[in-house]
């Protein structure tokens, strides 16, 4: 379990602080915009026991939330619990109170989540920052500061940084694939899979950045994130699977709805072919062996298996949902 805890002073009443943190408006205003909070069902009345729902953004997909209130004492406690949401354990806990004339609040926030201490400690670390915005949030709107609130993803990967990432992790993959057969199976195995894999997971987001430059779609950044497979999961598990993402920039895009449909298509289509390759380099070095029939189930079970899910939730939905609007 992480615990993050932060604190803010505030030139202003405990009352009107207080306040903010029980009316819907003011918990979406206190969160970065990239995160989209909406209060989708306000408590009838904010007391203990009742529960509010939460829709927010994160790791690239949206999530709506229940959150009970554990405890609420007027301008001293609010403790938010989650209920049903994809951590094991959710609490934050604020704690108001009034020193040297100014309104003190201090935020404890506890967490687990389903991955293990290296989630643990990324959510941490995630919900900092989120911290660190709204306190620079209040003092502008509560005292007039000139700071800007600025939320900074520890997930953001540059574009340039990215596109390195998925050069390197694309290029092992076909590396790996000269060290086959090596003429034992379980090393054969290892390796044909290790290859598949790295085809697999990284040419995604290349074949989507290249198509999509090339049909005048531009980009920002690159993002650590959650496949579209997690939108047909339990919210139990919803965080489980982690993907590399690509971050549209819509703005600087001068792409029509094909150009748009392309470079959708061109990741699922580099992820369903590309893991053939290695059950193909087997076959080619040593015939259909069980290293190579093996590889090729894989590869045969990831096309359909992407298949489906890319058509329901994925880029091969993204394409053709464009075609129809036809606009990008």
């Amino acid at each position: 379990m992480a615990v993050v805890v932060a604190s803010v002073s505030l030139r202003s009443g405990v009352g009107e602080v207080f306040s903010l943190f029980t009316r819907p408006e003011g918990l979406e205003l206190l969160h970065p915009p990239e995160m989209r909070v909406r209060v989708l069902k306000p408590p009838r009345e904010f007391k203990e026991g009742e529960e509010l729902a939460i829709a927010y953004t994160m790791l690239g997909q949206r999530f709506r939330i229940r959150f009970k209130i554990a405890e609420l004492r007027e301008n001293s406690v609010l403790t938010l619990e989650a209920v049903g949401s994809p951590f094991r354990v959710w609490r934050h806990e604020h704690r108001f109170s009034e020193r040297d004339g100014e309104a003190v609040l201090v935020d404890r926030v506890e967490l687990k989540t389903i991955q293990g201490p290296l989630a643990d400690y990324v959510a941490a670390i995630m919900i900092r920052r989120v911290l660190e915005y709204r306190n620079t949030a209040l003092k502008r709107m509560l005292e007039g500061s000139p700071q800007q609130a600025v939320y900074r993803d520890p997930l953001r990967i540059s574009l340039a940084a990215g596109t390195v990432l998925t050069l390197l992790g694309s290029a092992a993959g076909f590396i790996l694939l000269t060290l086959l057969p090596t003429g034992g199976f379980v090393p054969d195995l290892l390796l044909g899979f290790a290859s598949l894999l790295l085809l697999w997971f990284f040419p995604h987001d290349l074949a989507h950045l290249v198509v999509g430059y090339l049909a005048g779609v531009r980009f920002s950044h690159y993002y650590v994130g959650l496949s579209n497979l997690s939108r047909l999961l339990p919210t139990k598990v919803k965080t489980l699977p982690l993907a590399l993402g690509l971050k549209i920039d819509h703005a600087g895009s001068r792409a029509g709805a094909r150009g748009f449909a392309a470079m959708y298509l061109a990741g699922p289509l580099a992820s369903m072919l590309l893991p053939f390759i290695p059950p193909a380099v087997v076959y080619t070095q040593a015939g259909l062996g069980p290293v190579a029939a093996a590889l090729l189930s894989f590869a045969s079970a990831n096309l359909v298996f992407s298949l489906f899910f890319s058509y329901r939730v994925g880029c091969i939905g993204k394409a053709l949902r464009v075609l129809r609007r036809g606009r990008g």
